[in-house]
């Protein structure tokens, strides 16, 4: 059955979860992704259910990432297969058809169902050194002025907004510290990793000039 409706359901337990498993020998459990619907109370057509899919090719077209999937469960051939799309400039939407046909996906703000995607973290980084005191507040990147930079004690926040309704959220976590220099983990939409160890002056002087300024 298929349902027409306009509306966002926001529901905080639909989630995309990759089936990779670091190490296997087996390349087609790497190719699969879990998608878990859940119903939004007085919309009709959503649901609660989890679909799996396997991923059977992707091209680009400028800057529109495309890629055909189809669904490990179901049989019937004009709901097995599905077309997802993912622009470069947009880390929110991704467009997605509602037929086995990829031409009809143009652009994600157009695509029939858009799924609003929000980071989630993993792993959790605990921080293993502190920040000095008076780093503390906010601050501005003179490297990008649109930014908003929250540092505490353990972490810098460094939130920007690409256009309106979007924001890219980037974040650092002390991890080692060696007289002025600290070691840090940073966490941005594709995960966590060790980021270069950055020289922190007592100097406020010297810190404008690095990377961030008051």
């Amino acid at each position: 059955n298929r349902f027409r409706f306009t509306g966002e359901c926001n529901n905080p337990d639909a989630q995309i979860r990759s089936c990779q498993t670091a190490g296997t020998q087996f390349l087609i459990t790497n190719q699969k992704f879990n998608i878990t619907y859940k119903k939004c109370p007085g919309m009709t057509g959503t649901f609660d259910g989890v679909v799996e899919y396997s991923c059977l090719g992707d091209w680009f077209v400028d800057k529109n990432h495309f890629f055909a999937v189809a669904n490990t469960k179901e049989s019937r051939k004009d709901e097995k297969y599905r077309c997802f799309l993912k622009n470069r400039d947009d880390d929110l939407y991704i467009g997605v058809s509602i037929t086995a046909e990829c031409n009809m996906l143009k652009t994600v703000e157009k695509s029939p169902e858009r799924l609003r995607i929000t980071p989630v973290k993993s792993e959790v980084v605990e921080a293993g050194c502190r920040l000095p005191q008076n780093f503390s507040g906010d601050w501005i990147n003179t490297a990008n002025i649109d930014a908003d930079i929250f540092i505490n004690e353990t972490h810098i926040i460094e939130t920007w907004y690409p256009d309106e309704g979007r924001y890219r959220r980037t974040i650092y976590v002390c991890r080692e510290q060696r007289d002025t220099r600290y070691m840090m983990a940073r966490l941005t939409v594709d995960g966590w990793y060790v980021y270069n160890r950055m020289d922190i002056s007592t100097s406020l002087e010297y810190v404008c000039n690095q990377q961030f300024c008051v």
